[in-house]
């Protein structure tokens, strides 16, 4: 019996160790990276280490700029490419429910703060 508890144990392990390996390499339900190509109804997002991510604009999301709502994906196009946006994701991380050109800031402690303006949370 101890070879089957140990089995399982190891199993366990193994589980916890690939299920924490797929959410680090999945987005979080906040993502701040550089536009790679956007267009009117997706935008594509390229992070430092070449690795794409994909995301639908729809009637729900709302768009961004500085520290005013603007009606449409247009502004994002004159972008730098390698200027940050901030992206706040549906639970399914497929659908953007807030866009802002800007990237979060970062506090004293390292961690991240999104600032959201307040017309656009």
């Amino acid at each position: 019996m101890p070879h089957v508890s140990k089995a399982l144990g190891l199993l366990a392990l193994s589980s916890i160790a690939a299920s924490l390996a797929m959410a680090q390499s999945s987005p979080k339900e906040m993502i701040s990276l550089p536009i790679k190509h956007v267009d009117a109804k997706t935008i594509q997002l390229e992070s430092k280490d070449g690795k794409l991510y994909n995301f639908t604009f729809d009637s729900h999301t709302l768009f961004c700029k500085g520290t005013s709502k603007v009606w449409d994906s247009t502004y994002l196009k004159t972008l730098d490419k390698d200027k940050k946006v901030t992206l706040k994701l549906s639970a399914d991380f497929k659908h953007i429910l807030v866009i802002w050109n800007e990237p979060p800031s970062t506090p004293a402690d390292g961690g991240a703060a999104l600032g959201f303006p307040p017309m656009c949370k």
